[in-house]
């Protein structure tokens, strides 16, 4: 699911302390930096120094 990334969304982050991306999950591998389910996560890793304009949430996302 992909999500536009507004002012709202960001205090709800903060506020509800979101998990959202790969490195929170439980299919993620570390060491590889790939999904153990096999899906592609470029889109669902933690961002960059460039913040994304979008957020993309991954249907299999598993609290670790």
């Amino acid at each position: 699911m992909i999500v536009a990334r507004t002012e709202r969304l960001e205090k709800e982050i903060v506020e509800h302390r979101l998990a959202y991306t790969c490195e929170r999950c439980a299919h993620f591998e570390p060491i590889s930096g790939r999904c153990a389910s096999g899906y592609p996560n470029e889109d669902h890793r933690e961002p960059g120094p460039e913040p994304r304009r979008s957020l993309v949430f991954c249907k299999e996302f598993e609290l670790a």
